[in-house]
């Protein structure tokens, strides 16, 4: 089996979409991201990613070549409002899954950033006491300490790429005065949560498809 194009893509995109939706957020090296891949991927379609015209530099240069990303530079900087990406960028973000690389560790990250949606679970993650270290106020995601991917924000430490959600979290969380009255409007959208705590570890969290 060989794809290419559109058809590649698409599933690559399904492959990172699961992978994050499995693991809330990952840090991994191109060897173990290119394992992921050839599990998430389409049944069909694994053949292909476990074949001859498949590794793991592969997976990590379609990443980065078709999941292109390229900012407008203005005379202060970055303009993120003037922004470019590819269209397998384009399909994996649709899906609210965040990916990025780094060249010092040569490692992928990939995060969920819908991981929480009902306002109860994001009421709940804002107001927990957090325990602390190298790791991302959002999406969890334990970071490299020898990098500057983590960057202060009020009383934590978040990604860049997180902060916008952090902040939304914020938001939703501030609305309410209890965790009741959360869960109360929740009931009253009909929103529910993706994920029901088992024995204090989540459950295997729903998702859309890549067309969904």
């Amino acid at each position: 089996m060989i794809l290419q194009g559109v058809e590649r893509a698409r599933s690559l995109a399904i492959a990172v979409v699961g992978i994050a939706r499995a693991r809330r957020s990952a840090l991994l090296n191109p060897a173990d991201l290119w394992d992921l891949v050839k599990v998430h991927c389409p049944e069909e379609h694994k053949p292909y990613w476990a074949g001859a015209y498949s590794s793991a530099s592969a997976v990590a240069g379609l990443l980065q070549v078709e999941g292109f990303e390229k900012f407008k530079l203005e005379w202060h900087g970055p303009n993120p409002d003037k922004r470019e990406v590819g269209e397998l960028r384009r399909l994996i973000e649709t899906k609210g899954v965040l990916f990025w690389d780094r060249e010092p560790d040569q490692s992928w990250r990939i995060v969920d950033t819908q991981w929480l949606i009902s306002h109860r679970d994001i009421w709940d993650h804002i107001h927990r006491q957090w325990p602390g270290g190298f790791r991302c106020r959002l999406c969890e995601m334990a970071e490299n300490p020898q990098l500057d991917e983590l960057k202060n924000e009020g009383r934590d430490i978040v990604h860049e790429r997180c902060r916008p959600h952090l902040i939304q979290w914020r938001a939703i969380a501030a609305q309410y005065a209890s965790e009741d009255e959360a869960q109360a409007a929740d009931h009253a959208a009909g929103r529910q949560s993706r994920y029901e705590k088992v024995g204090g570890k989540p459950t295997k969290r729903l998702e859309a498809p890549i067309d969904g």
